[in-house]
C-alpha cells in the first residue's frame, strides 16, 4: 500500500504548534525547569514568526526549511526586513517616518539580542520591551494607516493594493463607481473591516518582532554550556530573563489568541 502524502504545513498549523510549545514552556516554568521553559518559549515565538512568513508568502515552506531551518535569528531578520520593505514600497512617501522608526527599532532589538546572549540584559531593557509589546497589543498605538479616513471604497481598495495587504486576485471583477448605493455601502463596510483587521495584524506583527528580539538566541544559549556554565547554572531563578519569563509567556499567549481571531 502507498503511504499517504504528508499534509502541507499551512500557516495555521504553525499557530497550533506555537501554542503547544508555549503550553509546554508554561508547565516547565511551574516545575522550575528554567532552561527548558526558556527553550520552548523561544520555540513558540519562532513558530509565530514562521506563521507570518508562510501566511504573507515571504518564503515558501520549502524555502523556509532550506534557508532557515531552526535558526531563529534568521527568522527575526526576515520578518523585520519584510515589514520595512513592504511599507517602504508604498507609492506615496507617507510612511517614511514610520520606516525610520522601524529600522531604528530593529537595530535596538539586535543589540538586545546580543545583550541576552552575553548576559548583559538590565531590568530597564526588559521592562522597556514589555511596555512596547503591551502597547502594540492593548493600547492601539499609532500606525502608518492612521491617516486613512476614507469615504470612497475605491480609494480604500487602492490603498490596500498599494500596501500589498490584499492581492488583486482577491478582488471581484466589478466597477465600484457604477454600483448603486446599497451595494456601494456594503462594499465600503467590508473594505473598512478588512483594513481594520490588517491594521491589527500589523500591530500584532510589531509585538511579535519585539518578542523575537529577545527570544531569538535559544540555539546559542539554552542548549550549550557557555563560560563553563551549564544552561541550568546560567538560567536559574536569579536570571533576569527567567524572572520575567512568565510575563513574556502570558503576552505570547495573548498574541497567539489574537492571531487566531483575525479574519484575514
Amino acid at each position: 500500500m502507498h503511504q499517504p502524502l504528508a499534509a502541507k504545513m499551512t500557516h495555521k498549523k504553525y499557530i497550533s504548534i506555537a501554542k503547544d510549545d508555549l503550553f509546554s514552556a508554561m508547565i516547565l516554568l511551574k516545575s522550575k525547569q528554567y532552561p527548558q521553559s526558556l527553550f520552548y518559549t523561544d520555540q513558540a515565538i519562532e513558530k509565530l514568526c514562521k506563521y507570518v512568513i508562510i501566511k504573507d508568502k515571504i518564503l515558501t515552506e520549502e524555502q523556509l526549511k532550506s534557508k532557515i531551518g531552526h535558526d531563529s535569528t534568521k527568522v527575526f531578520d526576515i520578518i523585520t526586513n519584510y515589514l520595512i520593505g513592504k511599507i517602504n514600497e508604498s507609492r506615496e512617501n507617507k510612511y517614511s517616518d514610520f520606516v525610520d522608526d522601524l529600522i531604528t527599532g530593529k537595530e535596538l532589538l539586535i543589540k538586545l539580542r546580543y545583550k541576552r546572549k552575553n548576559d548583559e540584559l538590565s531590568e530597564e531593557d526588559i521592562n522597556g520591551e514589555l511596555n512596547i509589546i503591551k502597547s502594540y497589543l492593548f493600547d492601539n498605538p499609532p500606525s502608518p494607516y492612521d491617516y486613512l479616513f476614507i469615504q470612497k471604497p475605491e480609494d480604500l481598495l487602492n490603498t490596500l493594493l498599494d500596501m500589498n495587504l490584499i492581492d488583486k486576485k482577491e478582488i471581484p471583477d466589478f466597477d465600484l463607481k457604477i454600483l448603486n448605493n446599497e451595494f456601494y455601502n456594503q462594499i465600503l463596510v467590508l473594505l473598512k473591516e478588512y483594513i481594520e483587521a490588517a491594521y491589527k495584524y500589523q500591530n500584532y506583527m510589531m509585538a511579535l518582532i519585539s518578542l523575537a528580539g529577545l527570544f531569538s538566541t535559544h540555539w546559542e544559549t539554552t542548549r550549550y554550556p557557555t563560560q563553563n556554565l551549564t544552561p541550568k547554572d546560567k538560567y536559574n531563578e536569579n536570571n533576569l530573563i527567567i524572572k520575567y519569563l512568565q510575563c513574556f509567556q502570558d503576552l505570547t499567549l495573548e498574541l497567539i489568541m489574537r492571531f487566531e481571531n483575525l479574519k484575514i
